[in-house]
Formats: C-alpha cells, structure tokens, sequence
C-alpha cells in the first residue's frame, strides 16, 4: 500500500538532497582548486612555489577528509553516531589544514617565522579545544564552556595578529579579512544548539540541526581552502 508522504517527509528528503549536493561540490572544489594549484606551482616563480604547494596540500587533506564523510555513508550506523563519526573526521581535517592555511596567509603577507609559528600554533590550539569543548559537552556542560571560550580566545588572537597586515598593504589584507573574518562562522556553528531553545522569556532561538550544519560547514570549507587557494595562485600567475 502506498501512503502519501507528509510535507515534512518531503521536506526533509529535499533537505536530504541539498546536504548531499553540498558534499559533492565541496569534494569537486577541493580536488580541482589542488590540481590547479600544483599546476600554478610548476609555472610560477621560485618565490611562489611554496605559497601554492601549501595550497595545494591543504585542499588535497580536506578532499581526503570529504572522501572519507562519504565512505561513511555506506555504513549502517544510527544518525547520532553517524555524525559523531562526521564531525570527528572534520575535527581531524581542521587541526591539519587549519594551521597550514594560516601559515599561507602569513605567506602571502610575507610576514616572519616567529608570527607564523604563533599563529599556526594557536589555530592549532582553537581547534583542540573545540573538540575538547565538544567532549566535555555531554558530561560536563561548564567544563565545556570554558573550552569554548578559550578557543573563540585563540581565534581572536590569529586574528590580531593578522591586524598589522592592515597597515602595509590595503588591497592584500582586504583579500585576507574576506576570507579570515568567515572562520567565527564556524565557531558559532559548531556551539549552536540542535533544538530550539529559549534565550530569554518568551523568546525562541531556532535550532541547527545536523544537516544545516553540514551544508554551512561546507559552504566554509570551500570558501576558506579552495576560493582562497584559487585567488592566490592565480595572482602569483598573473
């Protein structure tokens, strides 16, 4: 017997397809920005080889992170363990690219070793306590929020550091911010709620669940690693 779908069935299949599109472009974005950025390396100046060989293998991580969400769809696990295994595969992504993108804006800028070092280090330490702040999430919510500071506290100090940029060089540290500034993004994300919840009397927030997420996180992803990659490679060509 056929039973007639309801609208929120319907709605949730479309929500479905869109999630899975998302994927697909993040995956095709990240393999073709690696490609062209090899390619932008073997045609550029010695001086740029290593600005996009560090793009290169940025998108090159994320493309084999977004090939290992995909093999995950294979499996028969429960949703909720289905994207605890997601987000930890996105947490491993970020602690390896997330360093190694701001080393490439630092390179870009052509700032020194020592600035480098901090700011990939405390990139480093932003995602760690995430995921710490992600774990004590379900057994100790205070613990969890401390966490979560402390890593908003890390990306304010990336940021700062990337403030000096603002004083040598106009347009190039406008195409900096563009592309830094979205990474709060992922912050908020990451901490949002899955349900609705009140934040003051009378007042509901919406909820974000899992699928909203993983379209935003993609969305991000190919902002931050393949537009990024693609716009610096192409000035070292031009």
């Amino acid at each position: 017997m056929v039973t007639k779908k309801s609208r929120q069935e319907i709605g949730q299949e479309k929500l479905d397809s869109y999630v899975e599109a998302s994927f697909v472009i993040a995956r095709a974005a990240l393999a073709g920005t690696a490609v062209f950025c090899v390619v932008a390396a073997l045609r550029c100046g010695t001086a740029d080889v290593l600005k996009n060989a560090l793009g290169a293998t940025i998108n090159a991580i994320a493309f084999l992170h977004y090939c290992n969400i995909d093999a995950l769809k294979t499996s028969q696990d429960e949703d909720s363990l289905f994207n605890i295994k997601i987000n930890g595969i996105r947490l491993a992504d970020w602690s390896a690219t997330l360093p190694l993108l701001v080393l490439e804006v630092h390179l870009f800028m052509d700032s020194s070793l020592e600035e480098a070092s901090h700011g990939s280090g405390m990139s480093a330490a932003m995602v760690i306590c995430g995921a710490c702040g992600e774990y004590f999430k379900i057994f100790n919510p205070c613990i969890a929020v401390i966490f979560f500071l402390v890593a908003f506290a890390c990306l304010g100090y990336v940021w700062y550091n990337f403030t000096r940029f603002l004083f040598l060089s106009p347009a190039e540290s406008a195409i900096v911010f563009t592309f830094a500034a979205p990474w709060l993004l992922y912050g908020i994300i990451f901490v949002w709620p899955r349900n609705k919840w009140a934040l003051l009397e009378g007042f509901n927030v919406f909820g974000m669940n899992n699928n909203i997420k993983h379209v935003l996180y993609n969305i991000l992803d190919v902002h931050s690693k393949a537009v990024f990659a693609l716009t610096l490679a192409i000035r070292t060509l031009n």
